[in-house]
């Protein structure tokens, strides 16, 4: 009597904190060999946040999910089957499941992925991506939700009854957590990257003033520094001369001096690829009081409840 006491009110505490609109967001299937794994780990991190980001879901976390597959014995190669991902989904109290897979396509990668109804085993969305490179992720993983959920009806939580200056306040907030999450951050300009390039012709100076580069600028500036000691400490001098005592100088480079040329050609080369290529770093913050980050999941058992596991993602 007790033990369905317990899991009656737990499973009323789960009702609340869930709602109905729980999400299990399936980690990424590999398709382009272990070279690129811990890219597919970190984007399968960034479309359960992008998810979450939406207020339409409550995401179930990394975490919960592994435990709740190690309790019934699932494997992650279940997942690719509709009616495995409903039974594991109705396991977890989920309503919706997010899959998909990362594929090679030429030098790029592709990452697709769909949304299924644990309820009716229906698939309500699908959407693709193409990254040139893994930065890319960063940007086109929130267009790529929106269009995964957007046939799902669910609308954003804790929109309405909203006065405008808190409404104005909390899309400041979410404006500053995706800045943070890396969707819509401004990148350097053409005209910085130009300024940056010109101004190295001090080496280092434009990587340290417009770019804060540090390590790019410091590898530039020690490579000419170093680059000009063994140009000029390798240059060696010969006084020659003839049978009317007339005295001729000569200059000669040696090896020493060829390398401090290296070192400055190489110096020069970093200048214009990190001033193409380099990316303003994402600001290292986190949200502590983001309700989307708070999961809940029940482990259910043949005679109750067999665990119950609540935790917290704090997300950089």
């Amino acid at each position: 009597m007790k033990k369905s006491l317990m899991a009656l009110a737990l499973m009323l505490l789960a009702g609340l904190c869930f709602g109905q609109n729980t999400l299990v967001v399936v980690p990424l299937q590999n398709r382009s060999g272990s070279g690129i794994a811990s890219d597919v780990e970190t984007i399968t991190e960034l479309l359960g946040n992008a998810v979450a980001r939406t207020r339409r879901f409550d995401v179930v976390d990394r975490a919960a999910l592994e435990d709740v597959m190690r309790e019934h014995k699932f494997q992650m190669d279940d997942w690719s089957s509709d009616s495995k991902s409903v039974e594991m989904g109705r396991v977890l109290n989920a309503n919706y499941i997010v899959r998909g897979q990362v594929s090679r396509l030429g030098s790029n990668l592709v990452v697709t992925g769909r949304i299924l109804d644990v309820n009716t085993a229906r698939i309500l969305g699908t959407a693709e991506m193409q990254l040139y490179s893994i930065d890319d992720a960063y940007e086109l993983m929130g267009p790529f939700v929106q269009e995964l959920t957007a046939n799902t009806g669910v609308t954003p939580s804790r929109q309405a009854g909203k006065s405008q200056v808190s409404q104005s306040n909390q899309d400041g907030a979410e404006s500053a957590g995706a800045s943070a999450a890396g969707t819509g951050y401004q990148d350097f300009t053409t005209g910085q990257r130009w300024g940056t390039w010109a101004l190295n012709f001090v080496p280092g100076l434009g990587s340290f003033v417009i770019m804060r580069d540090w390590v790019g600028g410091g590898i530039q500036a020690g490579a000419s520094i170093l680059g000009y000691i063994f140009l000029l400490g390798g240059i060696e001098t010969t006084t020659t001369t003839d049978y009317y005592g007339t005295s001729e100088q000569s200059t000669e480079l040696t090896a020493v001096s060829y390398i401090g040329i290296g070192l400055l050609v190489g110096s020069g080369i970093v200048n214009i690829v990190r001033s193409a290529a380099y990316h303003k770093p994402r600001p290292k913050t986190a949200a502590f009081a983001d309700p989307a980050a708070w999961n809940l999941v029940i482990v259910p058992a043949e005679d109750g409840i067999e665990k119950v596991q609540l935790s917290y993602t704090l997300r950089f």
